[in-house]
């Protein structure tokens, strides 16, 4: 016999006293989805991740921006036996060397999980993970025109999932517990061992 998902559990309340809101740091982690070996999920919902397990030696990196500059989309894909997610993360690489180029043609050759951070930080999804199960990888249209002003010679990328290969789930929320006796989410656990997969920034 199926087993139905699709049966609602929960009210859905507004609270005046603490509005949601948008907008995302101007900042993105990427890591190469092969680099991952693992993520540990909550027992109860699944779509919360406590842990990244990373192969030996290998790091995630870290994608300075300003402002509006990273923009993350998830888009509902109705299908003919489910419903899936189609993440998507617009941004800029606002620097221009020989080495940035050669970043951004190694970009367009692979796979990767992106994490943002939510400017709204008062719940246990103001950490997102984009692409766990399928990975994201840059497709048609990638952008750097020299002359428009608004851009400045930046480059503009959007990784996304590729048709038909869309995510099953909403991104993942990233939500470390505390190490005590009654664990409880902590924000300042989460960005730490977030932090902690990552390339450090040279001095």
């Amino acid at each position: 016999m199926a087993t139905s998902c699709g049966k609602i559990k929960k009210n859905q309340l507004y609270n005046s006293c603490n509005r949601i809101f948008g907008g995302v740091e101007a900042v993105l982690y990427l890591f190469n989805r092969d680099d991952i070996a693992g993520y540990v999920r909550d027992a109860v919902n699944p779509n919360i991740i406590r842990g990244i397990t990373m192969k030996a030696q290998a790091k995630g990196f870290r994608y300075e921006g300003y402002n509006k500059s990273v923009k993350p989309t998830s888009t509902g894909v109705k299908k003919e036996f489910g419903y899936s997610w189609r993440h998507s993360i617009n941004f800029l690489i606002l620097a221009n060397s020989s080495d940035v180029k050669q970043e951004v043609e190694a970009i367009s050759l692979g796979e990767y999980v992106a994490v943002i951070i939510n400017k709204q930080k008062t719940n246990d999804a103001a950490i997102e993970i984009f692409g766990t199960d399928q990975g994201l990888s840059l497709g048609d249209g990638a952008l750097k025109d020299y002359q428009e002003a608004t851009m400045e010679g930046a480059y503009q990328l959007t990784i996304a999932n590729s048709e038909g290969s869309e995510e099953p789930h909403l991104p993942a929320s990233f939500a470390v517990l505390t190490d005590d006796e009654t664990p409880v989410y902590s924000y300042i656990d989460s960005i730490t061992a977030l932090e902690a997969l990552i390339t450090p920034v040279a001095a």
